[in-house]
Order: structure tokens, then sequence, then C-alpha cells
């Protein structure tokens, strides 16, 4: 028989594995352990493991260390829990136990633990992997600061340098790489993996993607007349990006699925809803359309016939008539 340790950190992700034959280890910063721990908290040493050759018995006995000897207790999916039990002489124990040595966690095994199945490989997997690529996010970061800046200047042309732009359009550069450090931290304690790149090309599109929502909806809007379908539709879109995100984000950086992951990522694109939601719900008496608006799509962008000065007096006219007649009405009624 033998025994095996693994060092463990405090999301229950395994960091190193060791494997010792014979029934009995100890554990502590001395060099005749046989498992050495770089621990200033853990006494030279600290915790010894016996197994009983004939029954397979595992037990602990902490050594009078200064701060003790805890076992863990830990769910079905190994996640370590905050309730802990302190050991004493010849504490026994199930293999898989994990214990709390100073600062550190170990995982105490026999060699016929049964080991979980192994995972198979999701499309999350796949698709991490293909957007961890340096040209993915780089094109990604030149395409959304070249959007950036143009539209700047469009809503801005009495500036004549698009540099004067370039400062502005590198805060959502770096938005995403602050959004990838923090999940690629999450990731790291959570599935002992970052994915920092992956977590960078993700947020890059999301923000790409509602960059072109936003540049692109003046045009529609003015085209097809439907000026109080802007702000709820760019509202909309926006918050199906970031529940998109969040989707994508949970499935790399943690375990959550199903019903768990579709609530968490809901949270974010909720709290962008409310602000729409009361305004639809305190409607004013009074509303222009189309509404009152200083922006103007450029002539190059106009595919709608223009119309001449004629036709626009006239137009203005049978207008002016037709509100006449009905205020007329009203008032007869």
């Amino acid at each position: 028989m033998a025994l095996v340790v693994q060092q463990v950190n405090r999301a229950g992700a395994v960091i190193s594995t060791q494997k010792f034959p014979g029934h009995r280890i100890v554990l502590g910063r001395a060099l005749d352990c046989d498992v050495i721990l770089q621990d200033p908290h853990i006494e030279p040493h600290h915790l010894v493991i016996e197994q009983d050759p004939v029954t397979d018995r595992l037990s602990a006995t902490d050594l009078s260390s200064l701060n003790g000897s805890w076992r863990i207790e830990q769910n079905r999916r190994g996640v370590l829990g905050h309730k802990k039990t302190k050991l004493t002489a010849n504490s026994p124990f199930f293999s898989g136990q994990v214990f709390e040595l100073g600062r550190s966690h170990v995982r105490i095994c026999s060699e016929s633990h049964t080991v979980a199945p192994a995972i198979p490989l999701s499309r999350w997997e796949a698709l991490g992997h293909r957007l961890s690529h340096w040209w993915v996010y780089g094109t990604l970061v030149i395409l959304l600061i070249a959007l950036q800046v143009w539209d700047s200047y469009l809503s801005n042309p009495e500036r004549k340098k698009l540099s004067q732009f370039l400062l502005s359009a590198l805060y959502p550069v770096l938005g995403a790489v602050v959004f990838a450090g923090i999940w690629a931290f999450i990731g790291k304690n959570i599935r002992h993996d970052t994915k920092f790149s992956t977590h960078l090309s993700t947020a890059l599109a999301a923000l790409l993607a509602v960059a072109v929502f936003e540049f692109i909806a003046p045009y529609w809007v003015y085209h097809f007349g439907v000026w109080n379908w802007q702000g709820g539709s760019v509202t909309l879109f926006t918050a199906a990006t970031v529940f998109a995100l969040g989707y994508m984000t949970l499935s790399f950086a943690t375990h959550l699925v199903g019903l768990m992951r579709v609530g968490v990522a809901a949270v974010v694109p909720m709290v962008l809803l409310i602000p729409m939601l009361l305004e639809i719900l305190g409607q004013p008496e009074f509303n222009s359309s189309p509404p009152y608006d200083r922006s103007m799509v450029e002539p190059a962008m106009q595919f709608r016939k223009a119309t001449d000065v004629a036709e626009f007096i006239e137009a203005s006219e049978k207008l002016y008539q037709q509100v006449s007649d009905q205020s007329d009405q009203s008032i007869g009624e």
C-alpha cells in the first residue's frame, strides 16, 4: 500500500501530487520530513499520517504544533467549506480528506482511492481555444479602436486630427484588459486555468458588437423613421450582449451549469434594463415624434431621395392644415 499527498489551494484545485510507499509519512518544514511544506506557520515536524496495514484505516496525529492541524469539511465536488475540526491524537479520517496546516491545505488519499471518470470536452473548450490566439484579439483591438475614432470624428467634425480621439478610443480596450485580468484570476482559483487571452477576446468582441450597433443605429432610425425605437433597441442589444458575455465568461472560468449559470449571467443585463423599464412605466404626457435631436446623417450616408424646397413647403402646408382641421374638430366636439 501507499499514501498519496496532494497540496491544494483554497478552492480545492490540486497544485501538486506526491506518492509515498509505506504506511507512515511525516509532514512539516524539516528536511527529514516525507512531505516538506514551505509555510512559516508550519512546525518542522507538524503532522503524522498512518495507515493500518491490515484494515487500511487512516489516522492523523498532530505533533503538538503551535497553530494546530485542522480537518476541513468539503462538499461532493471537492470545494472546501468554512467548517473545520481540530485534530487530536490518532484522529481517524477517510481517504480524500483535506487538512489545514498553518496556511496550507493538503489532501491525503490511499492509493486505492476512487478517482472520478474523465469529463468530456465541451464546446466551450474548443471555442476558448479558438479565441485564445493573438491574432484574434489583435484584430478586435484594431477594429474597435478604428470604429471608436471614426465615430468620434463624425460626432465632432470640427476636430481636424483623428489622433485627438485615439486616447478616448483606448479606454474600452483598457476596460477589456481589466475585465480579462479579473476573470483570469477567478478562473485560476476555481478551475486552475487562467484563459486570459480567451476572456480578452470575448470582452473585445462584445465591445465591438455594441459599438457597431450604436454606430449604425442613427442610420436605420433616420431612414425608416423609427426614432422612438433607437434608445430601447440599443439598450436591449447591449443587455443581450452583456448576457452572452457573462454566460461565456462563466463557462470558461467557473463550474456553474444550467439555470445557475443563466441566473448569474442575467444579473447585470437586468440592471441595465431597469432604467428602460422605469421610462416605459412613467411615460410623459408629451412625446416628440420625431424627437428633438441635434444629430445629422452625413450626405454620403443618405440613400433616401432628397426633397426639394417646393415639395417640402407643400408637405409642410398639408401638415399644418391637417393639424388645424383636427384642432377645429376637437373644439367642435
